[in-house]
């Protein structure tokens, strides 16, 4: 099945503009056709003699179905494509009109033009809106404004046009050239490219892609497990998205009025057919102003999105409660240039909100979901409306009813806090403010532990994509989770995010081991590691999250070592907090990105703040020197702070092999440093092997594992190292899983940084933090970006 990479933030840009073009052409083409179709309604009606409810029911069915499907067609663009679902959607909505062409009943009509033609239509309209929301966020309000004002096009020349169709041809001539204009959906469709970036949102080369795919093994999952994953039920768990959808429900009831019955009002007030049809032109030529313009402006103005929804709604039931007062041509003139005008307010924003209440990552289905109320409101506005007409005689009535109930739809949308009018889909309190750069790394996930598949790390993360990018770290991970275990370190997690505990990822990590210290970083992972402890990487971390920074990465680490699994890293490590550094492992880290070496990940690391230099990598760890030897991982470690080299981690370490446990853990490192790269994570360390390679990433380090201690670093490790896939960090790491506690560091990780999908175990990890520099993982790290100097929000709890 294709899955879409997303990166850490659409491109803004590029390609995204022939997206717009395309999705323009959708609104102009095929979703104008169906608002249009009240050209019809007259001639239905004349030629079948069919009550006003009952022939309103042709448009209704076809606006309602083209709504009501959308889950659907987000879920087969989930299942394959955005661009396959269009293009099937231009067939299928063709095929509709043109079986039209036989009817001889107005229930022949129901079905080929409400039914079948609004199935087609759905599967243009919600991936072409999808496709918007992937390829644009900083841009989004703009883009979406161009895109949808295609609609107003659409307005304008086709009721004419299906008018000239039915002068000439007949109804049924009418219908079959419309048909074929449908199948211009196809070509709009073919220019929805797929869109796969890397974590740095770059491009990338799919034959490399389908080099590592052939390398990882791959879990089958049955097709209706992923049909049901894509339809994401959980959605309407959530009370601001379900808020927001009971309030479109409420504006598309009241709207779908104007749309169907408009002709006919002004035909009873003895308005020229050709004149009444132009009614609906206006609305469209007001939109094809108002809409661009109030996009680009709901991006750059100081007005939040919702209210600035909220006003456009409100100006459409003012224009809807003043149809009846206007008693000739002009006066309807008039108020459908103040309906497009606040037309072209909502419509705009409204993809836009049903993203802030979705998440970028489920668009799709959000769009969907919120398109099933509108289409219930419009299978239910025009029949009830002409059911009204045929008890009093004339549609004012229909048309105060309508405005009434738009604006309830307003009052609705104050049930939703402000605070949770600019949040990810999150817990019921809190939120995350909007941000030009909307940078949260790993903040925020949502996991429900109900479950039992053994979820992973950063599984299903949602974040605030109100920002301008809208990605973060590690975000939009899908893992096959079909099978017992089978989660891996950092690949293809699922997670369901219809729980309300907003577990953070590395910050109050909460993990249910029955166990009292129960907290973890990376927790929740199971692996398969035919033990009966499942410990994952870096698990049952204790955190002292009392501090008032609250950034202290697997600090205060303590690990139970009564357990028989096999410590892996990072344990049986006791730090002395009683000092004054009270620095942790990898806490408090800072990096140097002043400068143009490229540092990289974890070197010129601050430990203790106060001083000057500040390069104290892991140095003054405490450990059992009870021994003569006494050398432990990570022990007696020396470093030359008084030179300017800027020494990286775990360099100049000594140790003494003199000893007979056979414990040789990066022993005779050597570090050049008279090199000006600026020194990177575990580089230019040289190790005896004896070998032709001699420089490698913890390379070739081999540990007897049968001493007493049974203690290792990143034990068994081997990297091959004649590759030339550029493997980073822990990258290519194999491990003896044959023991019994098979618990090891990042085993069996393999990345290839060609590919497509870009996601490394912290290894190649690039984040766009509006430098230059190419920050690496866990170093300047923004959580909170509600303040500039990205320290930690005290509102942001868990």
């Amino acid at each position: 099945m294709p899955q879409a990479r997303l990166g850490v933030k659409p491109p803004d840009g590029g390609w995204g503009w022939v997206v717009v073009a395309g999705a323009f052409f959708v609104h102009a083409g095929m979703l104008a056709t169906a608002l249009s179709f009240g050209v019809f309604y007259a001639e239905f009606r004349e030629v079948f003699q069919e009550s006003a409810g009952i022939t309103s029911f042709i448009s209704s069915i076809l606006v309602g179905t083209m709504l009501m499907c959308s889950p659907f067609a987000g879920a087969l663009s989930n299942l394959t494509s955005c661009r396959t679902a269009i293009i099937a959607g231009g067939v299928i909505s063709a095929a509709g009109l043109a079986v039209s062409y036989f009817a001889q009943t107005m229930i022949h009509l129901f079905f080929s033009v409400g039914i079948l033609t609004g199935f087609g239509l759905s599967l243009t309209y919600t991936p072409s809106l999808a496709m918007i929301g992937r390829y644009f966020n900083r841009r989004h309000g703009t883009a979406n404004g161009i895109a949808v004002c295609g609609t107003g096009v659409g307005q304008f020349a086709l009721p004419p046009l299906f008018q000239f169709l039915i002068d000439e041809f007949g109804w049924k001539g009418a219908l079959l050239i419309v048909g074929g204009l449908m199948l211009n959906g196809c070509v709009c469709g073919a220019l929805m490219k797929p869109i796969y970036l890397t974590e740095d949102g770059t491009k990338v080369d799919r034959e490399a892609q389908s080099s590592e795919d052939q390398e990882l093994p791959v879990v089958h999952v049955p097709f209706h497990q992923k049909a049901c994953e894509s339809f994401d039920v959980s959605l309407l768990k959530h009370r601001p998205f379900l808020v927001f959808s009971v309030s479109l429900f409420g504006m598309v009831l009241g709207v779908s009025v104007l749309f169907v019955h408009l002709v006919a009002h002004a035909q009873n007030l003895g308005v020229e057919k050709t004149s009444a049809v132009f009614l609906l032109s206006i609305i469209g030529v007001s939109e094809i102003f108002s809409r661009p313009l109030n996009g680009w402006l709901s991006d750059r103005g100081k007005i939040d999105k919702v209210y600035y929804y909220m006003i456009g709604v409100t100006g459409m039931a003012v224009a809807n409660l003043a149809i009846p007062f206007a008693s000739n041509y002009t006066g309807l003139v008039v108020c459908m240039v103040l309906y497009g005008f606040f037309s072209g307010m909502a419509n705009p924003v409204l993809a836009v909100l049903v993203c802030r209440y979705s998440g970028a990552s489920r668009i799709s289905s959000g769009l969907g979901w919120a398109f099933v109320f509108q289409g219930v409101a419009f299978l239910l506005g025009p029949p009830v409306a002409g059911w009204l007409y045929d008890a009093t005689g004339n549609y004012d009535m229909s048309f105060f009813s309508a405005a009434i109930v738009i604006f309830v739809s307003v009052l609705v949308l104050l049930l939703n806090p402000c605070s949770t009018t600019s949040r990810t889909l999150g817990p019921g309190a809190g939120g995350l403010p909007d941000r030009p750069d909307g940078i949260v790394v790993l903040s925020y996930v949502m996991r429900d532990v109900s479950s039992e598949d053994g979820i992973g790390v950063f599984s299903h993360m949602k974040r605030d994509v109100s920002g301008e990018d809208g990605i973060g770290v590690f975000s939009h991970m899908k893992r096959d989770v079909s099978g017992e275990d089978g989660i891996g370190v950092f690949s293809h997690v699922k997670r369901d995010v219809s729980s309300e505990d907003g577990i953070r990822v590395l910050s109050h990590v909460k993990r249910d081991v029955s166990s009292e210290d129960g907290i973890g970083v990376f927790s929740h992972m199971k692996r398969d590691v035919s033990g009966e402890d499942g410990i994952g990487v870096l698990s049952h971390v204790k955190r002292d999250v009392s501090s008032e920074d609250g950034i202290r990465v697997l600090s205060h680490v303590k690990r139970d070592v009564s357990s028989e699994d096999g410590i892996g890293v990072f344990s049986h490590m006791k730090r002395d907090v009683s000092g004054e550094d009270g620095i942790g492992v990898f806490s408090h880290m800072k990096r140097d990105v002043s400068g143009e070496d490229g540092i990289g990940v974890l070197s010129h690391v601050k430990r203790d703040v106060s001083s000057e230099d500040g390069i104290r990598v892991l140095s003054h760890v405490k450990r059992d020197v009870s021994s003569e030897d006494g050398i432990g991982v990570f022990s007696h470690m020396k470093r030359d702070v008084s030179g300017e080299d800027g020494i990286g981690v775990l360099s100049h370490v000594k140790r003494d092999v003199s000893s007979e446990d056979g414990i040789r853990v990066l022993s005779h490192v050597k570090r050049d440093v008279s090199s000006e790269d600026g020194i990177g994570v575990f580089s230019h360390m040289k190790r005896d092997v004896s070998g032709e390679d001699g420089i490698g990433v913890l390379s070739h380090v081999k540990r007897d594992v049968s001493s007493e201690d049974g203690i290792g670093v990143f034990s068994h490790m081997k990297r091959d190292v004649s590759s030339e896939d550029g493997i980073g960090v822990l990258s290519h790491v194999k491990r003896d899983v044959s023991s019994e506690d098979g618990i090891g560091v990042l085993s069996h990780v393999k990345r290839d940084v060609s590919s497509e999908d870009g996601i490394g175990v912290l290894s190649h990890v690039k984040r766009y933090v509006s430098s230059e520099d190419g920050i690496g993982v866990l170093s300047h790290v923004k959580r909170d970006v509600s303040s500039e100097d990205g320290q930690s929000n005290p509102g942001f709890r868990g």
